[in-house]
């Protein structure tokens, strides 16, 4: 009963319909990509947020180690000061106790 024009219309809006669905359905796989990549960021976010709080960490753990180190860098370096005063000490006490046995103050053998 329909005519011809009318049945050429019915299959272009059918075409046309059915062209739409396509879209939609191709709209519909990039809302869900879309969604799908939304929870990764938010995910890789969370990861990046403790690693960025490891590396914090880390990085304070490395600059107490620094500070401990040049710490210790400085008590190495006083007590070898301390070493290089203690030996001359003992060099004028040596010398010392020589002018001492050389003026006849003191017998050697009396030196301990």
């Amino acid at each position: 009963f329909f005519s011809c024009e009318t049945h050429s219309k019915y299959a272009n809006l059918k075409n046309e319909a059915s062209v739409l669905n396509l879209h939609l359905q191709s709209a519909r796989k990039s809302v869900n990509a879309t969604i799908e990549l939304k929870e990764k960021l938010v995910i890789l976010n969370k990861h990046n947020n403790t690693l960025r709080r490891i590396i914090k960490a880390n990085a304070m753990d490395l600059d107490l180690l620094l500070k401990k180190q040049a710490e210790d860098d400085q008590t190495l370096l006083f007590a070898s000061e301390v070493a290089n005063q203690e030996k001359v000490i003992l060099l004028n006490i040596e010398a010392t106790e020589k002018d001492l046995v050389q003026s006849g103050v003191v017998k050697e053998s009396s030196l301990v």
